[in-house]
C-alpha cells in the first residue's frame, strides 16, 4: 500500500490553567510563556520535517487556536486555510472545571480523581447551568442547539461529538490526498486516534500525548494508517516529531498531573516542622478510629430519649405530644438536609462538617438554655425544641455523610464491611454515652432532671470534638491489606463487648457492680480506639474479584429529579418505620401488653437487634458486591423481617405470650438496623461515592423523618400514647393489633418496590430484552396461528 494522505495531529501548548494545575475543560483560557513557545516550535519541526500542509483544522479554544496559527507561522505556512469547530473543543470536565487538582484529589482522594480523568465512560460530576464556567454563557456558542451543549464528558461522550466532524469534514480532505493539520485537544486528539489505530476501550485513556509535539499518520487511499518503525507504544502506526528522550518526558509530566497534585501538598520533611502529625493525618486506620469516634458520639446526640422526660416536664406535655417534638424534630431534620447536603459537597470533607458541627453547636446550646430556663413557654417552647434538633441532627448528617463517603473511598475492597460496623458504633454510643453519664453520677436517666438538662450539652462538645479530629484524618490515602476484613470483625467484637457492658450497667441496680461495668465499658472504649490507631497502615495490591467500575456521580441537585431516587427513600422509610414505630411507643407497648416492667429488657434487644443488623448488613454489602448482585436486595430482606417482626408483635398483642414479645424486639432490630449500612452502600452504588455525602444526608433525614412521623407518631402514638394518657375510647391488647397490621402491609410495599428496583437494575437490562423478545416472538406466533 502506497501513502495517499498525511494527517498530522498536535495537541495545544501548555496553557495558563496547565501551569496553576486547574481542570481546564471547555474553559477559554490562553497559552502561558512556555506554551507559545511549544506552539512554534511545532511548526519548526512541521517545517524541518518538509511538510506542507494543505488545510487546517481546529476547536472555538484560543489555546489550541493560537497553537495553529503560532505552528503554521513557524512552519511559515500561515496562508493555509483554517477550519474552526466546537466538535474538536476539549473533553468537559464539567463539575470539576476550574478546580484546583491537588484540592481536588484530598476532597476526593487520588483514585477518583484518576478515575474521572483517565477512564473511558465515567464522567465526572455535572456542571451547574449557573456556573460561570458553563458554555452556554459564551457567545462563541450561541447558534448551537443548547443540546448540544455538554454538562459533563467521560472520553466515550467526546468521541461521540468528535466523528461526526471527522467524518463530514475531515476525511473527506484526506480522501483527496491532502495533507491535513489538526491543531486540538487531548482528548478531541484521542478520539481520532483511537478510530485510526484501532486502539481498544481499556487501553485509550492512558494514551498519553505531550503537548506541542505533532503526531504524523500516513494513510492510504482508504484512510488505513501505514505502518512505521518510529512508532512508540500503545501507537502501532503515529510518530512524533522530535527527540524521543524529550516526548517521553513530557508524555509522563501530563501522565502524573494528579499524582503529583496527590503529593505536592505533604511538605518535605526537611521543612515540615510537624512531620509526625502529617503522617498522622494521612493514615488509614487513624481515620478509621476518629470515624469511630464520631460515630459513637452521634449515637449520644441522636438519643432524645436521655432527656425527653425533662422536655416533657419542662414545657407540660402528655406523652404523645413528648413523642410529637422528636417526631417533627425528624420533619426539620429532613427539611434543612437538602441545603446541608448541598453545601457540604460545595465546601468539601473539612470545611462542611465543621460547618454543620458549628451550627449543630449553636443550635444545642439553645436547646439546654430552652430546658432550663424556657424561652417560650408551653407547646411553642416545645415547638422551638423540635425546629433546633432538627437542625442540630441535619448539622451532625454532614458530618456522618462526609465520614461515610471518604471511609468508602479509603476502604474501597471492604467498605460494607467499614460502614456496618460504623451504622452499629452509633447505636453503641446510644447506649455507651448515657451509661456513662448518669452511671457515674450516681444516678438513673428519671432520677436527676438536672442531669437530663444538661445531657445535650454533654453529648454535643463530645460530638464537636470529634467532628474536628475526624475533619482533621480526611487527607488519608486510599489503600488495601488483606487483614483488613479481619481487623474490623474484631472492631465490631469489641463494639458488641462495649455496648453489652453498658447496657448492664444501665439495667442493674446502682452500686459498685453497674459503676465496675460503666468504667469497663469506658476503658475498653478508649483501648479499642488506640488499638485501631496502632494498626499498621500496610499497602498490598488489590485482587481484582469484587471490583466493579464507579457509577456516574450524580449530585443531589439532578438525583432528587430521577423516580428512583424517590423510590429507595420510600423503601429505606418502611424499613425503618418498622423499628421507629416499636422504638417511639416501646413502653406503652409493654404496659398494653401487660409487661410494663419488661420495657428497659425491651429496649436492650431492640437496640442489640440493631446492632447485630447493622454489622451483618454490612458484611453482606460486601458480599454481594464481590458477587456482583444488587445491594437492593437488602432492602428487600429488611422489609421482610419486618413483617415478621410486626407479626410476632402482633401475636405478643393478642395471645399475651412474653417470648413472642422479646422474639418481635430482636426481629424489628436486626431489620431496622440492617436498612442503614443498605442505604449508604447503594446510594454509593447507584449515585456514585464522590456524591454520597449529600445524597444520603438527605435520603436518610427524609426516609427516616416519614418513618418517625407516618408510623411513629401517626400509626403508633396515636393508639399507644392515647392509651397510656386514658384517653383511647378501646382498651385491651386486642386494640393494639391493627398498627402491627398496618405496619407489616407498608413493608409489604416496601418489599414490592424493592422488587421492582432490582428488576430495573441496569444488570438486568439484558434478562429483561430477553423476556420482552421472548413475549413478542410468542405473541407473534400465536397471532399468526388464529390468522391461519
Amino acid at each position: 500500500m502506497s501513502k495517499h494522505a498525511t494527517l498530522v495531529f498536535s495537541r495545544h501548548g501548555e496553557s495558563e490553567w496547565n501551569v496553576a494545575n486547574i481542570f481546564t475543560g471547555w474553559v477559554d483560557v490562553d497559552l502561558s510563556e512556555k506554551g507559545l513557545g511549544e506552539a512554534k516550535g511545532a511548526g519548526e519541526l512541521l517545517k524541518a520535517e518538509g511538510l506542507q500542509i494543505d488545510v487546517a483544522f481546529t476547536s472555538y479554544l484560543k489555546r489550541a487556536i493560537k497553537t495553529c496559527n503560532l505552528a503554521l507561522e513557524g512552519a511559515d505556512q500561515l496562508y493555509v486555510p483554517v477550519n474552526k469547530s466546537w466538535r474538536l473543543n476539549e473533553r468537559m470536565y464539567g463539575g470539576l472545571t476550574g478546580l484546583d487538582k491537588k484540592e481536588t484529589v484530598v476532597k476526593h482522594g487520588a483514585e477518583q480523581v484518576q478515575v474521572w480523568r483517565r477512564s473511558f465512560d465515567i464522567p465526572p460530576p455535572a456542571l451547574e447551568k449557573d456556573s460561570k464556567y458553563h458554555p452556554c454563557h459564551e457567545a462563541k456558542y450561541a447558534a448551537l442547539d443548547p443540546k448540544d451543549l455538554p454538562d459533563t464528558e467521560c472520553l466515550k461522550d467526546t468521541i461521540a461529538r468528535v466523528m461526526p466532524y471527522w467524518e463530514s469534514t475531515i476525511a473527506p480532505e484526506l480522501k483527496a490526498g491532502k495533507t491535513v493539520f489538526v491543531a486540538a485537544h487531548g482528548n478531541s486528539i484521542r478520539a481520532i486516534v483511537k478510530m485510526i489505530e484501532g486502539i481498544s476501550d481499556d487501553v485509550i485513556p492512558g494514551l498519553e500525548i505531550p503537548t506541542g509535539t505533532p503526531l504524523v499518520y500516513e494513510l492510504d487511499a482508504d484512510l488505513k494508517p501505514l505502518a512505521t518503525s518510529m512508532a512508540v507504544e500503545p501507537l502501532k502506526f503515529g510518530r512524533y516529531l522530535g527527540d524521543a528522550e524529550k516526548i517521553k518526558a513530557a508524555a509522563e509530566a501530563v501522565k502524573n498531573q494528579t499524582k503529583e497534585s496527590a503529593t505536592a501538598f505533604k511538605l518535605d520533611s526537611r521543612m515540615d516542622p510537624h512531620p509526625g502529625m502529617k503522617r498522622w493525618q494521612e493514615r488509614r486506620w487513624n481515620l478509621w478510629a476518629s470515624a469511630l469516634t464520631l460515630n459513637m458520639a452521634s449515637g449520644g446526640v441522636y438519643d432524645y430519649s436521655a432527656f425527653s422526660p425533662a422536655v416533657k416536664e419542662t414545657f407540660g406535655l402528655s406523652l404523645r405530644e413528648a413523642d410529637l417534638v422528636m417526631n417533627f424534630a425528624f420533619f426539620f431534620y429532613a427539611a434543612t438536609s437538602f441545603g446541608y447536603g448541598v453545601c457540604n459537597y460545595k465546601l468539601g470533607p473539612k470545611l462542611g462538617p465543621r460547618l454543620g458541627c458549628c451550627v449543630m453547636l449553636s443550635c444545642y446550646t439553645v436547646v439546654v438554655i430552652n430546658l432550663n430556663r424556657p424561652l417560650l413557654p408551653g407547646k411553642a417552647g416545645a415547638a422551638l425544641m423540635s425546629l433546633l434538633l432538627g437542625i442540630g441532627w441535619a448539622g451532625l448528617g454532614t458530618s456522618l455523610g462526609a465520614t461515610f463517603q471518604r471511609v468508602m473511598q479509603v476502604f474501597p475492597q471492604t467498605d460494607g464491611w467499614a460502614i456496618g460496623v460504623l451504622k452499629a458504633s452509633v447505636g453503641a454510643g446510644g447506649a455507651v454515652l448515657p451509661a456513662l453519664y448518669f452511671g457515674l453520677m450516681g444516678v438513673r436517666p428519671g432520677q436527676s432532671m438536672l442531669g437530663m438538662k444538661f445531657f445535650p450539652a454533654y453529648s454535643s462538645c463530645l460530638l464537636a470534638l470529634s467532628t474536628f479530629v475526624v475533619t482533621c484524618c480526611m487527607d488519608a490515602q486510599p489503600g488495601f491489606s488483606r487483614s483488613e476484613a479481619r481487623n474490623f470483625l474484631h472492631t465490631a467484637v469489641a463494639v458488641i463487648f462495649i455496648t453489652t457492658a453498658a447496657t448492664a450497667s444501665s439495667l442493674l441496680p446502682l452500686g459498685s457492680l453497674s459503676t465496675s461495668l460503666a468504667i469497663v465499658a469506658l476503658v475498653f472504649l478508649v483501648l479499642m480506639l488506640t488499638a485501631a490507631t496502632c494498626l499498621p497502615d500496610i499497602q498490598e495490591e488489590r485482587p481484582n474479584q469484587g471490583q466493579e467500575s464507579e457509577p456516574m456521580h450524580i449530585i443531589i441537585q439532578r438525583a432528587v429529579l430521577t423516580w428512583e431516587y424517590w423510590v429507595y427513600i420510600g423503601v429505606f422509610c418502611t424499613c425503618a418505620g418498622s423499628g421507629q414505630m416499636i422504638l417511639t411507643n416501646l413502653y406503652q407497648i409493654a404496659d398494653a401488653s401487660g409487661y410494663a416492667e419488661r420495657s428497659e429488657a425491651l429496649l436492650c434487644l431492640v437496640n442489640f437487634g440493631s446492632m447485630l443488623g447493622r454489622l451483618g448488613f454490612g458484611a453482606a454489602c460486601d458480599v454481594l458486591r464481590r458477587r456482583r448482585a444488587s445491594r437492593t436486595l437488602l432492602f428487600l430482606l429488611c422489609n421482610l423481617l419486618g413483617i415478621v417482626g410486626q407479626a410476632l408483635f402482633y401475636m405478643a398483642a393478642v395471645g399475651g405470650q412474653e417470648l413472642l414479645l422479646y422474639a418481635g424486639a430482636v426481629v424489628t432490630g436486626f431489620g431496622f438496623g440492617g436498612g442503614f449500612p443498605t442505604l449508604v452502600n447503594v446510594c454509593a452504588a447507584r449515585w456514585g461515592s464522590a456524591t454520597l455525602s449529600a445524597n444520603w444526608t438527605f435520603m436518610d433525614a427524609v426516609g427516616n423523618g416519614c418513618a418517625s412521623i407516618l408510623f411513629g407518631s401517626i400509626l403508633g402514638s396515636s393508639s399507644y400514647d392515647r392509651h397510656a394518657d386514658s384517653s383511647h375510647s378501646c382498651f385491651g391488647p386486642q386494640c393494639f393489633a391493627l398498627p402491627h397490621i398496618l405496619m407489616a402491609s407498608a413493608c409489604a410495599c416496601g418489599a414490592a418496590l424493592s422488587l421492582v428496583l432490582i428488576w430495573k437494575h441496569p444488570r438486568n437490562s439484558e434478562v429483561r430484552r430477553s423476556l420482552s423478545q421472548s413475549f413478542r416472538l410468542r405473541s407473534g406466533v400465536a397471532n399468526f396461528d388464529i390468522t391461519f
